[in-house]
């Protein structure tokens, strides 16, 4: 097929092949193939056809191909399938051209429902013939699947000739690559294939440290490789991030508590609160301290009978708890909305016989337990320097033993021991003041 070209003068060759290159090189596609139909019996010209033009439709898919065929008045030289690897670059660099793609309808044999197809696929731009064979079959989908299957598999080797290529090595090794917000793994890359021609937002970060950024394009078929250096971004970026002082935040508030006491019974009374904070841009660190009293009735037996009498019971409960919170949304002189964690001890203390009596070594008992919580509220300002906060929290506070004042026969009581959970949830309301210091008391004036 190919080797039946009618000749060609050196003049032509020039001329042609400068007008290939010249389409080639003018941003018109990155891929140049030059498509070849023929038949050697005229009543097979049809089916021919039909074949060039679902070769056609398929080449036309991927944006970056250019298909040139015989209607474009564009010769190749003779003897194409004869031609050594030197001679094939050959035409790839006088002609542009990456690829040939030629099919030719055969006279079918005897057996008039079987059509043989010649496909020859020639890549210029590897110097060599990848496929160069007859497909037989009867004419319909299945002959076609075959040679577009071929033809799919050439065209991908011919696209990614173009690929841009990208490889990223940094000094500490293990920093995350980003391509427009796509992870691409950490460094060393390797290579890595991007979208050619186009302008791209790289960032190499190192341990949350954003150490390099810039845009990079990356032509088609070209190879980039980048060293980054990091050490002296990420110690630029821990000098600038050194956290200042932007106030001081002292809170005067009421809190309830929300215990099970077991037989003492569910109890919400108020809490008194002071709280101090110091504010490091949206970080918040500082203490909390905070007491509660409450008072309650437990009932016993007597010789009167089942819970005829009864006694009073207090329970005291100080709270002292290392605060850290982070603020989600911040409105300057507006509002806060923060999260928190707390650690700390509290104390608790019960005593539940206010008369002094010979049995007073089991009228009080306390306990020194550790506690842990999570707190989430929201502050609105008024002004810069008060703002009014709410909060709710949950606190994990183990567990504490009392004693029960079960009966009392002719002055003689009977107690037993109770363990009961200070697990609590509990909500309130602080005002707070805020001292600025001068450096940042302007800033907060704005």
């Amino acid at each position: 097929m190919l080797s039946r070209k009618y000749p060609m003068t050196i003049r032509q060759i020039v001329l042609f092949s400068f007008l290939a290159w010249f389409s080639f090189n003018t941003g018109q596609a990155q891929i140049s193939i030059y498509l070849q139909a023929e038949a050697e019996d005229p009543k097979l010209q049809a089916i021919n056809q039909a074949l060039k033009l679902s070769i056609s439709n398929q080449l036309h898919q991927p944006s970056e191909v250019k298909v040139y065929d015989d209607t474009d008045q564009i010769d190749l030289p003779t003897q194409i399938l004869q031609m050594d690897k030197v001679q094939l670059l050959n035409v790839r660099r006088t002609t542009g051209f990456d690829g040939l793609i030629g099919v030719a309808t055969i006279d079918p044999s005897l057996d008039d429902d079987l059509l043989t197809i010649q496909l020859d696929l020639v890549d210029f731009s590897a110097g060599q013939i990848v496929f160069s064979h007859q497909l037989e079959g009867t004419f319909g989908a299945d002959l076609l699947s075959q040679v577009e299957a071929k033809v799919s598999s050439f065209l991908q080797t011919l696209v990614h000739y173009y690929d841009a290529k990208l490889s990223i090595i940094s000094d500490p090794i293990g920093a995350e690559v980003w391509v427009d917000g796509r992870n691409l793994g950490q460094t060393p890359t390797g290579n890595l294939t991007i979208a050619a021609n186009q302008q791209l937002n790289l960032a190499i970060k190192k341990k949350g440290y954003l150490t390099y950024n810039r845009v990079i394009e990356v032509q088609s078929g070209q190879y980039t490789l980048i060293h980054a250096l990091l050490y002296d971004r990420i110690t630029d970026q821990l000098l600038k991030q050194q956290r200042h002082l932007d106030s001081m935040n002292f809170s005067l508030g009421s809190q309830f508590y929300a215990y099970d006491l077991g037989k003492i019974g569910l109890k919400t009374q108020p809490a008194f609160l002071v709280r101090y904070l110091s504010k490091f841009d949206r970080w918040q660190i500082g203490v909390d301290l905070s007491s509660a009293n409450w008072e309650g009735i437990q009932q016993f037996d007597t010789v009167l009978g089942t819970a005829t009498g009864q006694s009073n019971i207090d329970f005291q409960l100080t709270r002292f708890s290392l605060l850290g919170q982070y603020n989600l949304l911040e409105r300057i002189n507006q509002f806060d909305l923060y999260t928190g964690l707390q650690v700390g001890l509290a104390n608790t203390l019960f005593d539940y016989q206010r008369r002094p009596t010979g049995e007073s070594t089991l009228t009080e008992t306390s306990a020194v337990n550790p506690v842990v919580g999570f707190e989430l509220g929201g502050r609105f300002y008024f002004g810069y320097q008060f703002k009014l906060e709410s909060y709710a929290g949950a606190e994990l506070g183990g567990k504490a033993t009392y004693y029960q004042k079960v009966a009392n026969y002719w002055g003689a009581s009977t107690y037993q021991p109770q363990i009961i959970s200070l697990n609590r949830l509990y909500f309130g309301a602080m005002l707070t003041y805020s001292f600025w210091p001068k450096h940042r008391e302007i800033e907060a004036k704005k």
